[in-house]
C-alpha cells in the first residue's frame, strides 16, 4: 500500500503545471490520463486542465469602458499571476501580450483615420484615461508604472542606494516634456560641459527669479538670485523690465514700485553677468525651473528640478515648493501673501531639498524616475521570469532600461524593425508606442497591420489603445494657472473649455483580440 501511494506520488506530478503556462494538449496527456494508476479525482482534474489548455485566450470587458489602470492590471494577472479586477479579465491561458499604443488617436481621429487595421478587431471600447476634470495625466507613464503596496515599499527603503548629482539631473527627454526653453535666436546658451575631474556638488548653482505682468501680455524678469552649493548668496539684483508693468503680482513676486524705482539694471545685464560668474560645468538647480530660465531667455543642458525629481503630489500634479518645504524641511516659506515670495529663500529651500536628494537613498538608482510608491511595470514582470521590451520612435524611457531591453529608434520603419526582432525573441510583454499626427496615419495605418498580422503564436493577445492629442489641455491649463491675471469672464470662459477639453482627451479608445 505505502509503494502503490509512492508511485501514484511520482506519476501525478505533471498536474502541479500552472495553467497560465501552455500545456501539453496531445494524446501523450490522454494515455497518462487513461493509463497512469490516478484517483477519479486526480483524473478529473488533469482532464480539466487539458480542455484549459486547448481553449484560445478569451478578453472580457464587463462594461463598455475600462480604467487604463484596469487594464494594467489585466495584463500582470495573466502574466505574473497577480490579483486581476472584474472590469477586465483574459479567460484562459496567456503566453504573451503586445500593446500597441496610438498616441494622438481619439474618437475623432478614429473616424477620421477609417483605420482598416483596427477593423481586424471584433470589439471596440471606451478608455478611461487618468486624470480629472481639469487635466490628463501621460497614459504612457500610468501603463508602465505600478503602484507598490505598502510591505512593498517598507522592503524597497532597504534596498535603496544614494544617488549621484549626474543621476538627478533631467535628461533631454524630460526637458522637452517640462517645457524648458530649446535654443532660440533670442536666447542665450551657457555652454555646458561636465569635462571636470571635481566634485560635481561643488558646480551646484540654486536660481530663483521673480516676474511680473508687462503690457506685452508676457511675464517679464524683475529679480534675480542665485546661490552657490554652500547657500551663499552670490548674485542678487532687481532687474528693469524692456515693457511698461501693468501688474507687479506682489502676493507672488514680493515686487512692488518702491522696489523697482530707480532700477536700470536690464535683461540683457543680467544675462552677460551671469555669464561671467558661472562655470560651464554649472549645475542649476531650482523648482519649475523651466519658469526661471524662460524668464532669462536662457537655455542650459545641465539642470536639477524638485518639482520633477521629488514625483507628483495627489491628483498627479506637481508638488508645490511650499509643500516639498514643508513636508520634507519642516520648513514654512512663502508664508506672507501681503509680501510675497521670496528669491532668497525659495533658491535656498531648493537647494536644500536637492542636498536632502542626494543624502536619501533612492530607489533604482535614479531618484525621479519613480516615486517611492511606484515601480517600472517590467521590474513587476522581471520578478516573475517575464521578458519585456519597449519601442518608442520619440522618447528614451531610460528609466526602464534596467528591468526590459528598451529599443531604440527614430521613426515608424525603425520602430516596426524593432517590433519585428522583440517579436522572433518571444518576449512575454511587448510595448511598442506609434505617434499619430494626421500627416501620417496612413503609415500608423500600415504598422498597425503588419503588427497584427505578424503577432501571432498559441495564447497571444494584441492590445491596442488609442489616446487623443493632450496639447489642446495642456495650452488651456497653462492659461487656466494665470487666471488671476485675466477678467473673471475671461477666466471662466478658461476654465470651462479647459473642462470641456479634458473630458474629451481622457476618453480613448480600447482594441483587444487574441491568437491561437
Amino acid at each position: 500500500l505505502k509503494m502503490d501511494r509512492k508511485r501514484r506520488r511520482v506519476d501525478t506530478q505533471t498536474v502541479d503545471t500552472p495553467v497560465t503556462q501552455p500545456i501539453d494538449t496531445s494524446n501523450n496527456v490522454k494515455h497518462e490520463i487513461k493509463d497512469s494508476k490516478l484517483s477519479k479525482k486526480e483524473k478529473k482534474r488533469l482532464k480539466k486542465l487539458s480542455r484549459i489548455s486547448a481553449q484560445s485566450p478569451k478578453v472580457i470587458v464587463k462594461d463598455s469602458a475600462v480604467k487604463l489602470k484596469c487594464l494594467q492590471g489585466c495584463i500582470l494577472s495573466k502574466l505574473c499571476g497577480t490579483a486581476g479586477n472584474n472590469a477586465m479579465k483574459i479567460d484562459g491561458p496567456v503566453s504573451r501580450v503586445l500593446v500597441t499604443h496610438l498616441d494622438g488617436l481619439g474618437s475623432n481621429e478614429y473616424i477620421k483615420s477609417a483605420s482598416s487595421a483596427l477593423g481586424k478587431f471584433p470589439k471596440i471600447y471606451t478608455l478611461k484615461l487618468p486624470g480629472n476634470n481639469m487635466f490628463v495625466y501621460d497614459a504612457q507613464k500610468s501603463l508602465l508604472r505600478v503602484g507598490l503596496s505598502k510591505a512593498q515599499i517598507e522592503t524597497r527603503k532597504n534596498s535603496h542606494r544614494l544617488p549621484t548629482v549626474e543621476e538627478l539631473m533631467l535628461t533631454e527627454e524630460e526637458m522637452k516634456e517640462h517645457d524648458f526653453p530649446s535654443i532660440a535666436p533670442d536666447y542665450w546658451e551657457l555652454s555646458a560641459t561636465s569635462d571636470t575631474n571635481e566634485d560635481p556638488i561643488k558646480f551646484i548653482y540654486a536660481i530663483d527669479c521673480e516676474m511680473v505682468q508687462t503690457i506685452s501680455e508676457n511675464l517679464e524678469l524683475a529679480r534675480c538670485t542665485v546661490l552657490s552649493s554652500e547657500a551663499e548668496v552670490i548674485y542678487d539684483v532687481f532687474v528693469k523690465p524692456e515693457n511698461r508693468i501693468t501688474d507687479y503680482l506682489t502676493m507672488y513676486s514680493g515686487i512692488t514700485p518702491a522696489i523697482l524705482e530707480g532700477v536700470e539694471r536690464t535683461l540683457s545685464d543680467v544675462q552677460r553677468e551671469l555669464l561671467e560668474l558661472l562655470p560651464k560645468a554649472a549645475i542649476l538647480v531650482g523648482h519649475s525651473l523651466e519658469n526661471d530660465l524662460n524668464a532669462l531667455k536662457l537655455h542650459h543642458s545641465r539642470v536639477i528640478d524638485t518639482s520633477v525629481i521629488y514625483g507628483v503630489g495627489g491628483g498627479g500634479r506637481k508638488q508645490s515648493l511650499k509643500g516639498l518645504a514643508k513636508k520634507y524641511l519642516n520648513r514654512m516659506i512663502q508664508d506672507d501673501e501681503k509680501a510675497g515670495h521670496c528669491s532668497v529663500e525659495d533658491a535656498k529651500a531648493a537647494l536644500d531639498l536637492i542636498h536632502l536628494k542626494l543624502k536619501t537613498p533612492a530607489p533604482e538608482g535614479r531618484s525621479g524616475a519613480f516615486d517611492a510608491t511606484e515601480e517600472s511595470i517590467f521590474a513587476r514582470l522581471k520578478r516573475h521570469n517575464k521578458n519585456g521590451v519597449i519601442i518608442d520612435p520619440e522618447r528614451q524611457l531610460q528609466e526602464h532600461s534596467e528591468f526590459a531591453v528598451v529599443k531604440p529608434c527614430t521613426d515608424l520603419d525603425g520602430a516596426m524593425k524593432a517590433f519585428e526582432e522583440a517579436n522572433v525573441a518571444g518576449n512575454d510583454f511587448m510595448y511598442i508606442r506609434f505617434p499619430v499626427k494626421e500627416s501620417n496615419m496612413q503609415h500608423v495605418n500600415e504598422c498597425v497591420t503588419k503588427a497584427y498580422e505578424r503577432f501571432d503564436g498559441t495564447h497571444n493577445v494584441h492590445i491596442v489603445i488609442g489616446t487623443p492629442p493632450i496639447s489642446k489641455v495642456i495650452a488651456l491649463h497653462r492659461q487656466w494657472k494665470g487666471r488671476n491675471k485675466l477678467s473673471e469672464a475671461d477666466a471662466l470662459e478658461v476654465t470651462e473649455e479647459l473642462k470641456k477639453a479634458a473630458l474629451t482627451a481622457r476618453c480613448g479608445l480600447l482594441f483587444a483580440d487574441t491568437k491561437g
